[in-house]
C-alpha cells in the first residue's frame, strides 16, 4: 500500500504540473494517494472504526491521512491552512481516478493474469 500510495504521487507529479509550494496542489495529490492506495479500504482500517458511522469511515480516513500529510510537510503546517487546502482540493480530487478507469476497490472486471501463466 505504501509504494502504491508513493506511486500515485509520482503519476501526479509526472502528468498534472505539481507545484509543491501549493497546500491546495499537495492537498490533492494526497486526497488521492490515500483513496486511491487501498489505505483506507475497509480490510486495513477496520478496527479503527469499528462501531462508527461506516457510510462515511473512507473519506474520514482519507481526509484524516491527508491531514496527517500536510501537517507533516514545511509549507502547510498550520492546522488551519492545510484544512481549508483539502477543503478546496476535495470535490475534484475525490472523485479523480486517472490512471485507473473506475475506483479501484469497485471495479470488477475480470482480467487474464499474464504472472499465472
Amino acid at each position: 500500500r505504501v509504494l502504491a500510495h508513493e506511486l500515485i504521487h509520482a503519476f501526479d507529479f509526472a502528468r498534472a504540473r505539481v507545484d509543491a509550494s501549493s497546500c491546495v496542489h499537495m492537498a490533492c495529490t494526497e486526497v488521492r494517494a490515500w483513496s486511491l492506495s487501498g489505505e483506507c479500504d475497509l480490510w486495513t482500517k477496520w478496527f479503527d472504526f469499528l462501531g462508527e458511522d461506516m457510510i462515511n469511515r473512507k473519506q474520514r480516513c482519507v481526509r484524516d491521512g491527508a491531514m496527517a500529510s500536510l501537517l507533516d510537510s514545511d509549507r502547510c503546517r498550520d492546522p488551519y491552512v492545510a484544512r481549508a487546502a483539502i477543503e478546496e482540493a476535495w470535490e475534484p480530487c475525490w472523485r479523480d481516478y486517472w490512471p485507473f478507469t473506475t475506483r479501484p476497490d469497485l471495479d470488477t472486471r475480470w482480467r487474464e493474469q499474464p504472472m499465472l501463466r
